[in-house]
């Protein structure tokens, strides 16, 4: 892989200057095809309606580890209010765990997250 920049070399973006970046290495990703997202706002107030999220699905070998826990600390503001707005989403419009459980809480929203994502992938 050829270098792009070089070290002398600054990017502008958004009026700033930033220090050059080279595909493949250090603090940069490639990525092949990014997640999709479609926003709806309706009502007055410029209150969230829904987001549709497309996110691809690895198939999870037959000896695959499959992890019981996810930790959400550090997260950045957008990150929360991502959070946040998705809990109190799912919360309005009355959805529910497998278990039967309302969804109320970020932990609440990103299993809600997962078992719709599960039901998509057949069982090994």
């Amino acid at each position: 892989m050829s270098k792009q920049t070089t070290e002398k070399q600054t990017q502008t973006q958004g009026g700033k200057k930033t220090p050059p970046t080279i595909p493949g290495e250090k603090g940069e990703v490639e990525k092949k095809n990014p997640p999709r997202m479609d926003t709806d706002s309706e009502g007055s107030g410029g209150s969230p309606g829904t987001a549709v999220i497309e996110v691809p699905l690895g198939e999870i070998p037959e000896t695959g580890y499959v992890s019981t826990h996810v930790e959400l600390t550090n997260m950045t503001p957008t990150q929360k209010r991502g959070l946040r707005a998705v809990a109190l989403g799912l919360d309005r419009d009355g959805c529910r765990l497998q278990s039967g459980r309302r969804v109320i809480s970020g932990a609440d929203a990103v299993r809600y997250m997962l078992e719709q994502a599960g039901a998509s992938v057949p069982p090994a």
